[in-house]
Parts: structure tokens; sequence; C-alpha cells
């Protein structure tokens, strides 16, 4: 049971592909075997659930929530932690594409031998130069992407209203409208259902 819960709470709350653990019994113990993504918020999410199952056991009170928070932060620091990285990494692991963190190199990888594919991680806390510079040029993400087997949405980048209106045409509503202003979300309009809606 504790293996499971370790799991479970290891999801952060944030839908994490957290979902592996295994139980080995010895003569003198039992070896639990918990998937892990970022090993500091692993150690720390076990010894969280372990003292919360000792204030249980003692009838005390935990601050669930508080140290939930605090697990979330810590692993929004990691190196995995910034919401494009992650969405790439559990992309990459429904697809089954391996993906690790290089650390000396500080890059990402993505798949092995001629599918293999390094790039800088993308953060929203602390983008370097590199990759921020590098996720403004849509084109290039969406061939980085493509190339690794990602499902890319359909798109195209247009230059004037009348463009827009052909290429939503083309696609079919709804659409998501991104002004070429960087990143981070800057002036994206979902759900545009019409004509009307995106002019």
């Amino acid at each position: 049971m504790f293996a499971r819960v370790v799991s479970e709470v290891g999801k952060l709350d944030m839908g994490l592909h957290i979902n592996h653990w295994s139980i080995k019994p010895d003569q003198d113990y039992v070896k639990i075997s918990i998937k892990a993504l970022h090993e500091l918020t692993s150690r720390a999410v076990v010894y969280f659930v372990w003292d919360w199952w000792e204030t249980i056991t003692k009838s005390e009170d935990f601050l669930f929530e508080e140290g939930l928070i605090k697990l979330q932060n810590r692993f929004r620091l990691s190196a995995y932690g910034g919401p494009t990285v992650y969405g790439l990494l559990r992309t990459a692991y429904n697809q089954g594409i391996p993906a690790f963190y290089l650390w000396e190199e500080q890059l990402m990888q993505y798949g092995f031998g001629r599918k293999l594919v390094r790039g800088v991680a993308t953060t929203f806390d602390g983008d370097s130069h590199i990759d921020s510079e590098f996720t403004t040029r849509k084109d290039d993400c969406k061939g980085f992407l493509h190339n690794l087997s990602f499902p890319i949405p359909e798109g195209e980048i247009v230059f004037s209203e009348q463009e827009a209106v052909e290429v939503a045409r083309v696609i079919g509503y709804p659409v998501l409208v991104k002004p070429v202003v960087g990143h981070k979300g800057i002036g994206v309009t979902p759900d545009v259902h019409n004509v009307r809606e995106l002019t």
C-alpha cells in the first residue's frame, strides 16, 4: 500500500506519468521501487508520505495541501518542471519515445540512434536566450517535434487577416490563433469558431 500511495502522491496532482512501482520481499525487509522523474522530488515524496502516515498513526494533524504545494514547486524548479518540457516528456512517454536529460550538456534527448534528437529544454521560469529564441521560431519547433514523431496540430503562419480566414477554412473550425509575439502563450485566443470571431 505504501508503494501505491507514494506513486500516486508522486504525480503531484499535476498529471505526471509516474505510474510504475514494484515490491520485492526479502528475508528481512521489503524493497520498494517507484518510477521517478526527478530524484530530489521523488525522495521528498517518499518522506512526505512517510510523515503523513506517521501522523495518522499518532492521530495528529498533517498539512497535506501545504506539503503538496512545496513538492510541486520543487518539481517545477527541476530540469523537467517547465510546462513545455513536461508536455514533451509526457507525449514522448505516450508515444513510446525514450527521453531523458543530459546533465553535462544541459540538453533533453529524445530517442536513440538515427532518430535521436537533442534540444535545449524550454522552461518558463528561467528561459535561456537560446531556447527562448528557438521557441519563437514556430516552423523550427514544429519540424523538431515532427522529426520526433510527436503529433503536431495542423496550422500555418499567416501574414494577413485574409490568409488567416483561408487557413481556418481549410483546417476547419474551431481554431486557435497565436500572434507571433514570442512565446509563453502571449496573445493566444483558443476556440475561435467562425470567421466573425476570427476577424
